[in-house]
């Protein structure tokens, strides 16, 4: 067939793979060819290279440094200058706290003459609690976090909260990588907590840890209707979010075919779902939420005793079981009987009361899994033929590949999960640890050396500075999987500490930034700026775990923090986050909704913005307290009071005549005769300054 010339570039466009075309040969009978696709970079195990030798020697201050300043040269390049004192400690507080500095901190900061004062810095900020809560809200992010099922009425779990609280907890005891990633897919592997009399904090938490593989939807309920599609929706997604999560591939594809453009046979998508299938059996399903009105087995353990826990199990099985055998006699029977089955369910609903406290964790239903079967297109009901648990052949080593262990006599769980994060965690895993720190290198600069965080294929984009993050994962691994360790090693480079801003030649050169000879000016996140809201006007509430706080729908739609909740003024994490109910002022500002996860947040600038930091309660309810606090711990004058009102906003004092406006404005309403007019004059100044730019973003 005659095709148009002009068309040629586009369809070779769509049919050859970028960057090596990782996936693009296939065998003669269609399937990838995995040898081939084994000599794409991100399928080899990273090996340390060498440190380069560079000519601006005197700007290193880590390894880092050579690697980036290395292609600068190369470019005809260099650094900026190191940025202030004032502007890195700003920075360093919001990057790792999610918090503006404490004025105090930042006039200890300028006036230290040590050299080491900045590293220093760096490590009492990595050892404050509230660093977890930072960093926390970033891996709650990549794991879809979510406290509702996407059910309908988007109807809650109770209790979910306490997977945030571990997330939280283990990033600030700085939790090896190894063991976050094994805890989270397989804690309830780890020790038999079937057998165990009482839970202590430690088995708590490994069960908790499983609250990982219950982020993605799963709307399967104990109705007595077809729950065949649901099931399998769930089934697969925890396939395909761990994976984006943990190794940086979309599977989504392979469910259906084989990957078009990476080395991963269809067979492979379902032996990854044989991995979960003892705990996500379709043919022994438990429910993924719970309601008193249709109780039933659920996929929870009560923190009961044993005893307890055996008997909350077994009259859940005992009230599905009764349910169904109603609802089935309700078809065709005469109006007395129909009563008498309505009344039953109302007495089981009384006999449910209220739930004990839950871990919505993961566990084996069985040892004996139903069989796994690859389903042609992705469709539950063209079932074909049986597959074995495994993993991605490209990644597995054939010398010695991956092997589903067999359960041992009399044990609860089949091990299949504890294989995968072994076989995860391995120290020549290509993926794992390149895709950790390539987070990290991400949450720090907005960008990741590779730009996009969940797919390492053919299809993403390949790495700015490949030999950075393979020196990177490898230092990862032998640290110990410390996260820490790469914080500080990012932290303390002159890469970080460098200033923002570039000059013309720099921007012809090199106008993305790709090379980072600046540091990114970037806007804090949603949850960063309703905390510093919060702490500049002295309302923030600090404590630590806990409960989340609800949101409530308003008559138009807007989701808000109720204004008489005694927890309304707690860190931003800590709110209620529903699939469909995320508070209206997070969400304006590029908030995810979380339908899956969200590898990389969008930073949008809408006009919606600006009507909120103006209209919005919250926003005027902070206002109103930073003027009270501005004016109490101001002296007398109005440009004392100005100038504590600038360093509580932005960390400085005000420069020139920026204040000049201010002052008249406050100097007017002092000599008026109204009452009022000072505070209220008070409250636009402080009210202006948080909405102002430079409250929202960080140099």
């Amino acid at each position: 067939m005659h095709r148009p010339q002009f068309l040629a570039p586009l369809l070779t466009a769509l049919l050859v793979a970028p960057d090596g075309a990782a996936g693009g040969e296939r065998s003669s009978s269609g399937v990838p060819d995995i040898e081939a696709g084994r000599s794409f970079w991100s399928f080899r195990a990273p090996v340390r290279p060498p440190v380069p030798t560079v000519r601006g020697g005197d700007r290193v201050r880590t390894p880092i440094d050579a690697f980036v300043l290395r292609r600068l040269e190369d470019a005809g390049l260099g650094f900026n200058p190191d940025a202030s004192r004032r502007v890195l400690v700003r920075r360093l507080s919001f990057d790792l706290l999610g918090l503006p500095p404490d004025p105090a901190e930042i006039d200890a900061f300028v006036a230290d003459p040590d050299a080491h004062a900045a590293d220093r810095l760096v490590d009492r900020l990595l050892a404050s609690p509230h660093h977890g809560e930072r960093w926390g809200r970033h891996w709650l992010d990549v794991a879809g976090f979510a406290e509702s099922s996407l059910f309908i009425g988007d109807q809650r779990r109770p209790g979910f909260w306490r997977y945030r609280d571990y997330v939280i907890r283990a990033l600030n005891a700085d939790m090896p990588y190894d063991r976050f990633v094994t805890e989270q897919l397989a804690g309830d592997e780890l020790f038999d907590w079937r057998s165990v009399e009482s839970f202590d904090e430690e088995h708590i938490a490994k069960l908790v840890a499983t609250g990982f593989l219950r982020c993605p939807p799963d709307a399967t309920d104990n109705q007595p209707i077809t729950q065949g599609e649901k099931i399998f929706a769930a089934q697969q997604a925890v396939v395909e979010v761990s994976m984006k999560a943990l190794i940086g591939l979309t599977l989504n594809c392979v469910r259906c075919h084989s990957h078009k453009y990476d080395p991963i046979p269809h067979e492979d998508y379902y032996r990854l779902v044989a991995v979960f299938q003892p705990a996500y059996d379709p043919e022994r399903w438990l429910a993924g939420i719970w309601n008193q009105g249709n109780p039933g087995p659920v996929r929870a353990v009560p923190i009961l005793d044993r005893d307890e826990r055996e008997e909350f199990f077994r009259r859940s099985r005992a009230w599905g079981e009764e349910r169904l055998a109603l609802v089935a006699k309700l078809e065709g029977s005469d109006a007395e009987e129909t009563r008498r089955i309505r009344e039953r369910f109302e007495e089981i609903r009384k006999e449910v009361g209220e739930l004990p406290p839950l871990i919505w964790g993961l566990f084996d239903v069985s040892t004996d899994p139903s069989p796994t079967r690859l389903l042609e297109r992705g469709n539950h009901e063209t079932p074909s033929r049986e597959v074995a648990p495994g993993v991605l052949s490209v990644l597995d080593d054939p010398d010695d590949p991956f092997r589903a262990p067999e359960p041992e006599a009399g044990a609860s769980t089949t091990g299949r999960r504890l294989a995968l994060a072994r076989w995860l965690t391995r120290r020549d895993h290509p993926l794992t640890a390149r895709v950790i720190v390539n987070r990290i290198w991400q949450y720090h600069f907005g960008r990741g050396l590779v730009e996009t965080p969940d797919d390492f294929g053919a299809r993403g984009r390949a790495p700015s500075h490949p030999e950075l993050l393979d020196w990177l994962a490898v230092e990862l691994v032998e640290s110990g999987w410390s996260l820490k360790h790469i914080h500080r090693l990012i932290l303390d480079s002159t890469t970080y500490r460098q200033a923002a801003g570039v000059d013309e030649r720099r921007q012809r050169i090199d106008p993305s930034n790709r090379l980072l000879g600046s540091f990114p000016r970037r806007r804090i996140e949603a949850e960063a700026l309703r905390d510093a809201m919060l702490a500049a006007s002295g309302l923030l509430d600090t404590r630590l775990h806990g409960p989340s706080v609800p949101t409530a729908r308003r008559p138009d739609g807007r989701f808000v923090v109720p204004s008489d909740h005694p927890d309304r003024h707690r860190r931003s994490v800590y709110l209620s986050t529903r699939r469909t109910w995320v508070a209206t002022f997070l969400t304006t500002f590029d908030a995810p909704v979380m339908d899956t996860n969200c590898p990389r947040r969008a930073s949008a600038a809408i006009p919606q913005q600006a009507l909120a930091l103006m209209n919005n309660p919250f926003t005027i309810e902070c206002a109103a307290a930073f003027a009270g606090r501005a004016l109490a711990e101001g002296d007398e004058t109005i440009d004392d009071r100005l100038r504590r009102a600038w360093i509580l906003a932005f960390g400085r004092a005000p420069e020139h005549d920026e204040a000049a406006p201010f002052r008249r404005l406050v100097a007017a309403a002092v000599g008026s005769t109204e009452e009022e007019a000072e505070r209220r004059a008070w409250r636009t100044v402080c009210h202006a300054l948080l909405s102002a730019s430079e409250f929202l973003y960080v140099d």
